[in-house]
């Protein structure tokens, strides 16, 4: 396998003059053409049309050739994603790409194909393979040629993640899946003791799996949540900026990296895309045809898949639970523009109500995983690869005044689903429990344990610091020692909220940000024995002050040693309008 863009500072490459250059919204950034020359590789988005499908690409203005020495494996075959920025001043154009091969030393050149594309193609990418097996085995000079007409301007031309790989098969070892319910809080699944048949495909998938009965978030929503995840590190930790993500790591390892996510605050606008080479916004959850065609692809490599949807997040839609309830001023649908104009507030009937329609889409988006899991064991994908279920945060109904999430550090908004489905090679491999189909384990762990947990699995080194724990001693029979969870809520305006969570006790601090103090409010300390208050509703701060200390300066020793406690930065930016639009529509901006 060769990825031609590991050898892209290596090329020769020859660049257009600058005649009628003009640089895409896209490109902007990356601060001109001479600096894009320099680079030759950037992320290219194709948007709005194409779903953001957002991919690490070798730029080629038309006019543009790189050229790579290599020797091609048996059986060769290039795979890449052709697509140009569509503009006003390229409208109507047509960009040639063309692949040109020849053996070192000889004359002949071979035009191995020449496919032309136009803006017709809805802006996008357009995938295709190119038959290299004329010359496999040989050492060749390849090269990747834009051509447009003269008369037509230079045009931003692209090739997405360009690879060489052999027919012959995929590289040894499973690949990972990971998926992502957004707004799935554990105690509405029956496997985890809700009595309603909300889930009968995951809970399928834990039966011959690995459940974790308690797994805790980060964070209670989305952004941070999803960092803390991908990076192994809490979400304020300073180190986490220049941290490897999870797909970086597996990237360098020789992994395909795929995410097909729901935009909004997963979009590759918000720092989410590094290191994978295809990123795209697309509802894969109602239409599986993008993932079925992915299963049907032999890669030549290992392959990591990343799913996320907010099916489950409001606004909630799907009414399957909702039969002999009174709906009241609901009715079918509810979110949190429907939760500004409540007045008076919603009545229990209505609440009642409320919690159905998220129930039905718990139950809509666990019949299309059946689908997806049963595409997985068609193609044989599900007995070669770790697949993982998960959320990033819950969702809160009322226990504590409110209702959604993003407000506070309560078990109903932290404490989220853990599945692990394991290939019997690797399970094999964790040879002191004899099976692992159906075990739970109530060993209380973390979201950030995650990035570790399957690196591990791979047999791939943790090289840097974090604050996750690999998970794999406890799926080899070992004991593992308890441990803290920690999480944080830094998206209210008057006042953050850390919180410490031990096996039996949770501390949550707040104290009151600049506005706050203005305002006068003070800090406080919430304290709960969650073994005889599991609902979290009544304080013992005062009661057991002893307690408090103890977990208040176990919490700031974390907060010392995390040495930066700062409200989230690194996503902020000015917003273009449809990602604006997206999260107007999710509820993140407006408040």
């Amino acid at each position: 396998m060769v990825r031609l863009l590991d050898l892209a500072t290596s090329a020769q490459s020859k660049w257009p003059p600058k005649r009628q250059r003009f640089l895409p919204e896209q490109l902007r950034s990356l601060r001109g053409y001479r600096g894009l020359r320099k680079k030759k590789l950037a992320r290219v988005a194709m948007f709005p049309k194409s779903g953001g499908d957002s991919r690490r690409a070798l730029l080629a203005p038309t006019g543009t050739s790189h050229r790579f020495r290599l020797r091609l494996p048996a059986d060769a075959i290039m795979r890449v994603g052709l697509g140009y920025l569509p503009s006003a001043e390229a409208e109507g154009v047509r960009v040639r790409f063309v692949v040109r091969i020849a053996g070192l030393g000889a004359e002949a050149v071979e035009e191995v194909d020449d496919l032309v594309v136009t803006t017709r193609v809805d802006g996008g990418w357009r995938d295709v393979e190119f038959d290299l097996s004329n010359w496999s085995g040989q050492e060749v000079e390849l090269s990747l040629v834009t051509i447009g007409a003269e008369s037509d301007p230079l045009v931003w031309a692209a090739w997405s993640a360009p690879e060489i790989v052999s027919r012959e098969g995929s590289q040894a070892g499973p690949d990972v899946i990971l998926i992502i319910l957004d707004t799935l809080r554990a105690d509405r699944l029956g496997c985890y003791g809700y009595p309603l048949n909300t889930s009968p495909n995951l809970d399928k998938l834990a039966s011959s799996g690995i459940r974790f009965a308690r797994a805790i978030s980060q964070a209670p929503w989305t952004y941070p949540s999803h960092r803390a995840l991908f990076s192994g590190l809490y979400p304020t930790a300073r180190s986490l900026k220049g941290s490897p993500k999870l797909a970086q790591v597996l990237l360098e390892a020789g992994f395909r990296t795929e995410a097909l996510t729901g935009g909004g605050q997963m979009d590759f606008r918000m720092g989410f895309s590094q290191g994978f080479e295809g990123y795209r916004v697309f509802d894969w959850i109602r239409n599986l045809t993008w993932l079925e065609e992915w299963l049907g692809r032999s890669s030549g490599r290992r392959r990591f898949l990343f799913l996320h949807t907010y099916e489950i997040h409001d606004p909630y839609i799907h009414t399957e639970f909702t039969e002999g309830r009174e709906g009241g001023r609901i009715q079918g649908r509810f979110g949190k523009r429907k939760w500004w104009g409540l007045r008076p507030p919603p009545t229990r009937e209505e609440k009642d109500y409320i919690g159905s329609l998220y129930d039905g889409g718990i139950a809509y988006t666990d019949a299309q995983l059946g689908a997806v899991f049963g595409l997985l064991d068609k193609s044989g994908a599900l007995e070669r690869s770790i697949v993982i279920v998960t959320s990033d945060h819950g969702e809160q109904f009322w226990e504590h005044g409110s209702w959604r999430h993003g407000m506070n550090l309560y078990d109903h908004q932290l404490l989220v689903p853990l599945i692990i489905h394991l290939p019997d090679s690797l399970k094999k491999s964790l040879a002191s429990i004899k099976d692992l189909s159906g075990r739970v384990f109530d060993r209380q762990v973390r979201l950030v344990d995650l990035f570790p947990t399957i690196l591990d699995l791979l047999g791939i080194p943790v090289e840097h610091r974090i604050n996750g724990r690999s998970l794999k001693p406890l799926l080899q029979g070992d004991e593992l020692a308890p441990i803290d969870a920690f999480a944080e809520r830094l998206n209210v305006e008057h006042r953050e909220s850390k919180a410490l969570r031990t096996e039996r006790f949770k501390l949550i601090y707040s104290f009151p940000k600049a506005k706050g103090r203005k305002q006068g409010l003070q800090e406080n300390w919430e304290l709960f024995d969650l073994v005889r208050d599991p609902g979290e509703q009544i304080n013992l701060a005062d009661r057991h002050p002893e307690k408090v200390a103890e977990l208040d300066a176990r919490l700031r020793t974390l907060l010392d040693q995390l040495a930066d406690p700062r409200d989230l930065d690194e996503g902020d930016q000015e917003l273009d309008p449809d990602l604006e639009e997206r999260l107007l529509a999710l509820g993140y901006l407006g408040d």
